[in-house]
């Protein structure tokens, strides 16, 4: 990202951070799997440990993880953004600055949030920022990172009928594991679902649970799809994730929420790790709540 797309990320996140509040702040209520992860993060970190709620926006992740007593603070590159956080997060310390050089000592942070902190960068800053996010962390420190699955990139103008100019780019999920073991993870964990109508924009969504390397090891991922069918993908390189030890008849399948029922339930359908090409377009008629 260069300066200019770096202003004109800020400036978009600045316009639209009232309209932005009104709509995102209160979302995690009708996100079941977002709170199942973070309640689980939560359990993962140690009483008076910090967490760091990475691209913070308003807060509402850090605002999540303090009350289920979680030390926070949060950083974002937006200052219109901090001033929200700051007022419906008194007890939280939040920062404005850029992720790619985090105003932080090495080893800071015993964890990291990072949901959709990702979105506004492009594929080639990925393995250079999670190199920053990974210096940040203390050994052994935890990064929880969510992204939307895809190739191509979506570039907004107007975002609830606010001038802006930004673009959103979504990443295959092979793509992001590669770019974090670069840097000096060992992937535990991969979700997978699909969106939730009518909350959110409906693109597929990753969730990474990456822990930060203490030694040179091969990584193995625990691929999880509901609450019973558990996979294991080995890595044979840093680029290729192909070797599957599968501890269920089915193949490799995602997590899917399907809210037609008042108590949602899972189901599974297959994954595709096909190389598909990228492009760039326009912003969708109906986009929904959020990307």
């Amino acid at each position: 990202m260069d300066d200019e797309a770096q202003n004109d990320v800020r400036g978009s996140y600045d316009r639209v951070a009232d309209e932005y509040v009104s709509r995102i702040f209160d979302e995690l209520r009708h996100k079941p799997l977002d709170c199942e992860l973070l309640d689980r993060f939560a359990t993962l970190i140690s009483a008076g440990q910090l967490v760091c709620d990475l691209g913070c926006g308003p807060g509402q992740v850090g605002h999540y993880l303090q009350k289920r007593g979680v030390r926070v603070c949060g950083v974002d590159l937006s200052p219109e953004m901090i001033t929200r956080a700051r007022a419906l997060n008194p007890n939280i310390d939040f920062t404005c600055a850029d992720m790619r050089a985090l105003p932080v000592s090495n080893s800071s942070w015993a964890g990291i949030v990072a949901f959709y902190a990702i979105v506004n960068l492009a594929a080639t800053e990925l393995e250079s920022v999670f190199g920053e996010i990974q210096r940040a962390l203390q050994p052994d420190g935890l990064l929880l990172l969510s992204f939307h699955i895809g190739d191509e990139t979506v570039h907004l103008s107007d975002w609830w009928d606010i001038e802006v100019s930004i673009d959103f780019h979504f990443f295959r999920t092979e793509q992001v594991i590669t770019a974090l073991q670069a840097a000096g993870f060992n992937i535990e964990e991969l979700k997978e679902r699909l969106p939730y109508p009518d909350v959110e924009h409906q693109s597929r969504r990753a969730y990474i649970l990456a822990r930060k390397l203490t030694e040179t090891t091969g990584g193995v991922l625990r691929h999880s799809a509901g609450n019973s069918d558990v996979f294991r993908l080995r890595r044979n390189t840093t680029v290729r994730y192909r070797t599957l030890l599968v501890r269920s008849r089915i193949a490799v399948r995602f997590l899917k929420h399907d809210f037609r029922a008042e108590n949602s339930y899972h189901s599974c359908e297959s994954i595709s790790f096909g190389r598909r090409l990228a492009k760039k377009r326009e912003r969708p008629e109906h986009l929904t709540n959020e990307l």
